[in-house]
């Protein structure tokens, strides 16, 4: 972490999670606590153990779309198909009737360094300490090879749930085995330590009132590729972790795998 840093504030964790809220809104039409209590049916989707039992979207996923986005929005322009129905892609309809989003994210990848954005300097950061798709064969000319693999990554990642499920599976490396001090600080903040501080109602209206900065502040230090600047990001997993536990955020099985991270 960078030396003299400034620490994560209750009032930035607050404001990151009103902007989560209003990207909730403009999505799905629902706040972040709303979508964690949804039970709708994901039309023509069964679970596996049981075909006759549908489906029902995903909470994680859905807010973890939000996450992708936060990360992906310098580098893309909403969409509604509704106004520009060539947009409406396959992979948008497939993805829609999953999660109920309104809204599709077309990527334009950054073809120069931006280090003024929080975002490129994750996808740097992460990209440089995970290495999670090698060395390029190939780089797009008059691109530094720092830009290139931001852009690739980008592009590799599909959907803002790749991006979601890339940075997950990477904060877990980290967040899983020094759990003690993140799991201690969450479970301290909502006064539940035997489930390591999962609640099920109003998730977000907890996390907005205050009381979680020791708890940021430890996961922006164990993660290597997090910094007190990235507070959006920091918010929306913390959100994950308070609404299901740091346990399930570390155990639970993401579908969709994507080829370059893996899931260890």
């Amino acid at each position: 972490m960078p030396e003299q840093t400034p620490a994560i504030t209750d009032e930035a964790l607050a404001q990151a999670i009103k902007d989560l809220e209003g990207l909730a809104q403009a999505e799905y039409g629902m706040t972040l606590d709303e979508l964690f209590a949804d039970d709708t049916p994901v039309k023509g989707h069964t679970t596996a153990e049981n075909r006759g039992v549908r489906e029902t979207r995903d909470a994680v996923w859905r807010v973890g779309r939000l996450i992708g986005i936060t990360v992906k929005e310098p580098f893309a322009d909403p969409v509604d198909p509704r106004v520009r129905p060539h947009s409406q892609t396959p992979e948008l309809r497939n993805w829609s009737s999953q999660t109920g989003a309104s809204r599709a994210w077309v990527l334009t990848p950054p073809e120069t360094p931006h280090p003024e954005l929080w975002q490129y300097r994750l996808l740097e950061g992460f990209l440089r300490l995970e290495k999670p798709i090698g060395e390029l064969d190939w780089l797009p000319p008059k691109m530094e090879p720092e830009v290139a693999r931001v852009a690739m990554f980008l592009r590799e990642a599909q959907s803002e749930r790749g991006l979601f499920r890339a940075i997950t599976l990477g904060a877990r490396r980290y967040l899983c085995k020094n759990d003690t001090e993140v799991g201690a600080a969450v479970a301290s903040a909502v006064g539940a330590p035997a489930v390591k501080g999962r609640i099920t109602v109003a998730p977000a209206q907890t996390l907005a009132q205050g009381g979680f900065q020791s708890a940021a502040q430890a996961m922006a230090i164990a993660v290597p590729w997090l910094d007190p600047t990235m507070v959006p990001l920091i918010a929306g997993l913390l959100l994950v972790i308070v609404a299901r536990g740091l346990d399930v955020y570390c155990t639970r099985v993401l579908p969709a795998p994507i080829t370059y991270v893996a899931e260890t």
